[in-house]
């Protein structure tokens, strides 16, 4: 059965599955387009879910013409209608008597006290607010939440709808403080709670963060949103043994979040724990076909070990899901050169600077590319931007790893020594400000590794060039 687009079945979802027929559905945003999505997750039956229009196209395709495949489905829909969360009532009745206390406490969070307007009026503001912000007029938005709050300071949904307003447009600090208010207000406010921890987490307080994921995991202890930024956090602070346990319990909570998976995969890389990293990543990928992060760890990982071919197919993959993803050319653009793909290796470049931004990866990568093929005032021109610093970074790894592979490129090019000081200085200020302990998502290689690749791709440039 087709399910419908944009308004998803229910009733009749749930029909075809008890009489064993495949359901093939896609899956949008919105709660509306998501309710087979759902059902389906539940199930177990996660083959029929797709990402986009070419993917139901496909699915529909493969049920109607591959009899291996659709039998396999129908198995998948038997046993999920034996054993799964879809036909669990004791599960069931307990999460409807969960909703119900929440309700109840989230009554008494929502209750608006006596001020110098009628309760019915301020409501009704605070409701035009949130339409106004669903609807992205952020300006107007503002202004009734502050409407409301100046009549009820205390009314802590006020403060945390304006803290994410304000977080949303990058004001920080103003942001903070309304969440401050809000939990102040409402100690029990587990989405203020979360929030706060988002916020620490972003600008790098990685212990106050993990504390305002405790505060809220404490009132919604089976949020697997809030179990994952905990985890990560906790990776953070290097404590990976309880990152460990926390991500592992978000998996068995709910072992279809292919987020949850794709974050135990990521402590698991940083404990060197390879073969547990690749299953995680697999099992995201599985559940979540279109996640460009686990490609790209992954070819992480295989690069690391030598299977440049491999790693050269995820990283593939990961320019058709982002076209724009400058850290996948320069990845590619690596295994392409150390496997001696000369013409691939500058067909990608040429992909990199037709589908990107000029910036740090793209502009390092051209200086190699025009040293090989002799266009000296091609490469001038990235050279030069170089050394002004034209070409911001991303965030301070991808200024480590871009800075350490330039400066070694520098060698081999006459630059005067006034102008190499800057990039030093530049050089040694990220290093203090890089945090020793921090997970990244793999995204960025680590210096030596940086510096090593390097070598080779100048070295291969410099023998070829002969």
């Amino acid at each position: 059965m087709l399910d419908t687009f944009p308004y998803s079945g229910g009733n009749t979802t749930l029909a075809a599955l008890d009489m064993g027929i495949p359901v093939v559905t896609l899956a949008g945003k919105r709660h509306s387009e998501r309710t087979s999505y759902s059902i389906l997750k539940n199930l177990g039956v996660e083959s029929t879910i797709a990402e986009n229009e070419q993917d139901f196209i496909a699915i529909a395709h493969r049920l109607a013409t591959d009899p291996v495949f659709r039998e396999s489905v129908k198995n998948e829909i038997q046993a999920g209608l034996k054993d799964s969360p879809l036909v669990d009532m004791d599960a069931y009745v307990r999460h409807l008597e969960q909703a119900y206390l929440r309700a109840a406490e989230e009554k008494k969070l929502f209750s608006v006290p006596a001020g110098k307007l009628p309760a019915g009026e301020l409501k009704a503001l605070f409701h035009e607010a949130l339409r106004l912000h669903q609807a992205n007029q952020l300006p107007e938005a503002e202004k009734l939440y502050r409407r409301v709050l100046e009549d009820q300071p205390e009314y802590a949904p006020a403060s945390y709808m304006l803290g994410m307003l304000l977080k949303a447009q990058g004001e920080t600090t103003p942001a903070r403080s309304c969440l401050d208010l809000a939990v102040r207000y409402a100690p029990r406010y587990a989405d203020a709670w979360a929030a706060l921890g988002r916020l620490d987490y972003a600008e790098g307080r990685y212990v106050e963060a993990v504390d305002a994921f405790r505060q809220a995991l404490g009132i919604k202890p089976k949020s697997i949103d809030i179990l994952n930024d905990l985890g990560l956090a906790l990776g953070y602070l290097g404590q990976t043994e309880e990152a460990l346990d926390t991500l592992r319990q978000a998996v068995a909570d709910m072992p279809n979040d292919a987020n949850s998976h794709f974050n135990l995969g990521v402590i698991f890389q940083k404990l060197g724990q390879v073969n547990e990293a690749i299953a995680e990543y697999g099992c995201a990928l599985m559940l979540q076909p279109g996640n460009a992060d686990a490609c790209f760890n992954l070819g992480v990982l295989l690069q690391d070990f030598g299977q440049g071919q491999a790693a050269a197919g995820y990283y593939r993959r990961v320019l058709e899901l982002q076209p724009e993803n400058a850290l996948a050319y320069h990845a590619l653009g690596e295994v392409l050169l150390a496997g001696g793909k000369i013409a691939l290796w500058l067909e990608n470049f040429r992909q990199f600077e037709r589908h990107c931004k000029p910036g740090l990866q793209l502009a390092l990568y051209g200086l190699v590319a025009f040293q090989y093929l002799g266009a000296t005032k091609e490469g001038e021109r990235y050279l030069n931007g170089l050394l002004k610093g034209e070409y911001p970074p991303k965030d301070n790894d991808d200024l480590l790893d871009g800075l350490s592979q330039l400066l070694y490129l520098l060698l081999f090019f006459d630059v005067d020594g006034r102008q190499m000081l800057p990039l030093y200085e530049r050089y040694n200020l990220a290093l203090k400000q890089a945090f020793p302990e921090r997970i990244i998502f793999l995204k960025y290689a680590n210096l030596e590794r940086s510096v090593w690749v390097t070598f080779q791709v100048t070295c291969a440039i410099m023998s070829w060039a002969k």
